[in-house]
């Protein structure tokens, strides 16, 4: 079953500058792992699953804010932030690298 397979967003920074985004990857990522396809999932955007884990604990945050601290929450978006940006990086320098 693929679900929600032909209903992707464009990627507006990718069409006015014909490179990738931090996030490029992510939608077609999100659906592999819906899908149930979990390594074609990581392999296509490695950093959905902290990104999704982070989300997570931001609505029982909000829910429930003694669940965690406020620094807690902060410290693990800026190493989700990390993680988004080392992707960037190595996928920028391979991208650079084949052609």
């Amino acid at each position: 079953m693929n679900f929600l397979g032909g209903d992707l967003f464009p990627c507006a920074y990718k069409q006015l500058f014909n490179i990738d985004c931090p996030i490029c990857g992510f939608q077609r990522s999100f659906i592999l792992l819906i899908n149930g396809d979990f390594i074609k999932s990581f392999y296509t955007y490695a950093p959905l699953i902290p990104i999704l884990i982070y989300l997570l604990v931001c609505v029982v945050y909000i829910i429930s804010p003694s669940k965690f601290s406020k620094n807690l929450i902060n410290n693990f978006g800026l190493g989700v932030l990390y993680i988004v940006g080392c992707n960037y990086i190595i996928k920028a320098f391979v991208y650079f690298l084949e052609k």
